[in-house]
């Protein structure tokens, strides 16, 4: 028998990745500006550059900021809910930290060959996949006893917001959160211990709230919207192409030369 999908569980993921290929977009075009400025002359992309400039550093950065940190909270806890649904998370696992790789292959050989950097060394899905590695740690942990480690999770995220440590000249804890002093990133980084607690608290609401395993809205099935429905389902893919398919779509702009 079909496993029926929660529509509103992939219509939330899928609303959180729209907006981050939105956000990705203005962000990546900001950075290709900045170092391409003097090529450009197209009136409709100078626009467009001015909008992005306003969306990184202008007027609209504040907004900007605090929504992106909704949008991720909101993916992290979604992605958390989605384990407690899988009867195989060992192969999601699998599947997304290829995904992960794979992105951090390509996005270093695009770097040589644009030679500017856009190098995605621990972004959103090696996040998402050490999140979903240490589930299955605690998978058979009955949930009752699940707030303990999510508590700790929270307040490790805590310390490492607060503190901000650093290694000297090792990235080797970087995943974690804890980088070298000098480390800077190019287009995204997400440490594990600061998105655990965060996909921890997903976990808890997938196993109390969504326990019978069923929509809270099926009166609303007919409602949904679909591609953005869609989008959820087969967001891993999705989230792999889209830088790719960005970078090409700037350089159709003629942002990169």
């Amino acid at each position: 028998m079909k496993k029926e999908r929660i529509w509103e569980i992939d219509f939330l993921r899928g609303t959180c990745i729209l907006l981050m290929i939105f956000d990705h977009f203005w962000y990546i075009l900001y950075k290709f500006s900045v170092v391409y400025w003097t090529n450009i002359t197209n009136a409709t992309v100078i626009q467009m550059i001015g909008f992005a400039n306003a969306w990184m550093i202008g007027k609209y950065a504040s907004s900007r900021g605090i929504g992106r940190y909704i949008v991720l909270f909101i993916f992290f806890v979604v992605a958390g809910i989605s384990c407690t649904f899988s009867r195989n998370n060992g192969k999601r696992f699998i599947k997304s930290a290829i995904s992960a790789a794979l992105i951090s292959i390509l996005t270093t050989i695009i770097s040589s060959c644009i030679n500017y950097d856009i190098k995605i060394l621990w972004g959103v899905l090696h996040c998402y996949s050490a999140c979903l590695l240490i589930y299955l740690v605690f998978s058979k942990l009955d949930k009752k006893y699940l707030v303990i480690p999510t508590a700790i999770f929270l307040f490790i995220a805590f310390l490492l917001i607060y503190f901000k440590p650093t290694l000297e000249n090792s990235n080797i804890l970087m995943p974690l959160g804890i980088p070298a002093k000098n480390f800077r990133y190019a287009i995204e980084y997400f440490p594990v211990m600061k998105w655990l607690g965060v996909y921890f608290i997903g976990v808890l609401l997938g196993k109390y709230l969504y326990s019978c395993k069923h929509s809270y809205f099926q009166c609303m099935t007919n409602l949904r919207i679909k591609p953005i429905a869609s989008i959820g389902k087969y967001g891993i893919y999705i989230y792999f192409i889209h830088f790719l398919v960005l970078v090409a779509v700037i350089y159709v702009l003629g942002v990169i030369h």
